[in-house]
C-alpha cells in the first residue's frame, strides 16, 4: 500500500463544496468513465464547462484534479479516463481485441463523443484538442480551445506541429 506524501487538500484546499456527478460514454462498446465537479451556487454563471485530458492512455486523470479549482469559478470540470486505463474499460491485448484503440482516430472519437455528451460550447485543451479541431475544425468550441487554424489545415501533424498549435495565438 502506497501513501501518498501530501494530501490534495494540502495542494489545493478542501473541495468537498463540490458537486460530482459520475457516468459512462460508451465507445465502440468500450465504456469510458467520466467525472463532473460543479460549484452548485455559481451555477448562475453559466460559463462554459471544460474537459480536462489526461495524457494517457496508460495514466488516469488523478495527477489533474487541481483543475477543479476552476469549478469556483463557474465552469463545470469534466474528468475522463481514457478506455484502457483507470476506471474506463481496460482491454487486455488491444492489438487483438480491439485494434483501433491506440489510435488518434479512436482518441478523436472518444473525446468528441464526451464532448458532445456535456453539450454545446465545451472547452477542451490538450494534444486531443489539436486533433479533435482537425476532425472537426468548423467547431466553435474546438476554436476556442486555442487551436491555431493553419495546424488544422495540415493534413499530418507531427509533435512540433501539435505544440505550435497549442502555443500559437488563434
Amino acid at each position: 500500500d502506497l501513501e501518498a506524501a501530501v494530501a490534495m487538500d494540502d495542494l489545493i484546499g478542501p473541495m468537498g463544496h463540490l458537486t460530482v456527478t459520475t457516468g459512462v460514454v460508451s465507445v465502440r462498446g468500450l465504456d469510458v468513465r467520466w467525472w463532473k465537479y460543479e460549484n452548485d451556487s455559481l451555477r448562475h454563471r453559466s460559463r462554459r464547462p471544460v474537459v480536462a485530458l489526461h495524457g494517457g492512455p496508460a495514466f488516469t486523470h488523478n495527477y489533474i484534479l487541481p483543475l477543479q479549482l476552476l469549478a469556483d469559478s463557474g465552469h463545470a470540470v469534466i474528468f475522463y479516463d481514457q478506455a484502457g486505463c483507470g476506471d474506463s474499460t481496460f482491454v487486455k491485448d488491444p492489438s487483438k481485441d480491439a485494434p483501433w484503440l491506440l489510435t488518434i482516430p479512436y482518441y478523436v472519437e472518444e473525446l468528441s463523443r464526451l464532448v458532445l455528451g456535456h453539450g454545446a460550447g465545451t472547452r477542451v485543451c490538450g494534444h486531443e484538442a489539436v486533433w479533435l479541431a482537425f476532425a472537426h475544425p468548423g467547431r466553435r468550441a474546438v476554436r476556442r480551445a486555442g487551436v491555431h487554424q493553419d495546424a488544422v489545415a495540415r493534413p499530418h501533424l507531427d509533435d512540433a506541429d501539435i505544440h505550435t498549435a497549442l502555443v500559437a495565438p488563434p
